[in-house]
């Protein structure tokens, strides 16, 4: 008896947020530039240095210099040449302390050219995102509002139940709230869509949901999440017999788990589930609710391994350099620079 009353106290509350959040929202989020930033951690850079003889030595600093490049690039796609060019003697310098922030590189190309006494290289560097954003934001180079481990859910959802179309901003999504409260239920700190919907346009909020890392990371980063979840949800009512009391309502969720920081996927996943109820509403409810369940218990051990493999990644990282290997090697640890 208790389960019942406590949907019921959900329905009431869901129906009256429905319907008062577009009494609320009388004007359109104001559009963003669409020359976001978000940072790549993924760079390829590539150097050309005189060996004077000496091949060993020029590979090593054309390599060096290659993962200095890399780095620049990695910085302004956090903030823009705008903002790199204003501080370029600064940043100049905090990008030749590269080889403090690889995760790892790998040679794309390598040539030692006898005839032009020069060596060549090209290389593919990722970084550790979160140690470069942390200490440019000790420089005051970057301010980062990002809650460590926060989490922020948007789902586009389609309802049987509801016919009328709407702005995204102006749905309080039955998925979305479900899935917040089971992985709130699992300790995860949850952002809020009503402090950042005016934050966000729309168009770029649609973007992300249909796979633009890029854009999943913007949303990120202006909420202040480290990670977002984003997808679809729908309802159908399957078909049933006339006489038959309870209506079978089945759910779908499918998401994506973007690293903000990193511009990375961390996982996908989809789940359904099918409800009975004499209520299409309560049905609808209760099969988007056992799909939330589903869905967190899939999820939150995905989300919870990306932080921990982050963290002892980023802590050994330095402890395990490696020399450089040749040309079309797989990934390498820090080489020696």
């Amino acid at each position: 008896m208790q389960k019942g009353s406590n949907w019921i106290a959900f329905l009431i509350f869901w129906c009256a947020l429905f319907f008062a959040v577009p009494a609320l929202a009388q004007s359109e989020p104001t559009p963003a530039s669409s020359d976001q930033n978000s940072f790549q951690a993924l760079q390829e850079a590539e150097a050309v240095v005189d060996a004077k003889g000496d091949f060993i030595q020029a590979r090593k600093r054309a390599v060096s210099i290659a993962l200095n490049k890399a780095m620049e690039q990695a910085i302004r796609s956090l903030l823009g040449d705008k903002e790199y060019d204003a501080n370029r003697d600064e940043l100049n310098r905090f990008s030749r302390q590269s080889s403090k922030y690889v995760k790892y590189y790998r040679f794309l190309h390598a040539e030692d050219n006898l005839a032009m006494q020069q060596s060549e290289v090209r290389l593919e560097v990722a970084f550790f995102s979160n140690d470069i954003i942390k200490s440019l934001g000790q420089r005051g180079l970057f301010l980062s509002n990002t809650k460590a481990r926060s989490i922020l859910i948007l789902i586009q959802e389609s309802s049987f139940t509801t016919n009328m179309a709407r702005p995204f901003w102006q749905m309080v999504p039955i998925s979305e709230t479900a899935l917040s409260q089971k992985l709130i239920e699992s300790g995860a700190n949850i952002i809020s869509r009503e402090p950042v919907r005016d934050l966000i346009p729309e168009d770029t909020i649609l973007k992300a949901i249909n796979g633009d890392l890029k854009a999943s990371a913007f949303i990120g980063l202006k909420a202040g999440a480290e990670v977002i979840i984003l997808g679809k949800a729908a309802s159908t009512r399957l078909t049933t017999s006339p006489a038959q009391e309870d209506k079978t309502i089945r759910s779908n969720i499918s998401v994506k788990i973007v690293s903000a920081l990193q511009s990375s996927l961390i996982t996908a996943h989809s789940e359904f589930a099918i409800a009975n109820n004499p209520d299409e509403l309560v049905g609808e409810i209760e099969a988007f609710d056992a799909s939330a369940s589903k869905m967190a218990q899939s999820i939150w051990p995905a989300i919870t391994r990306f932080w921990e493999e982050g963290l002892k990644g980023s802590a050994s990282a330095q402890s395990q350099a490696a020399p450089a290997k040749p040309n079309n090697q797989a990934p390498l640890d820090l080489g020696e620079l």
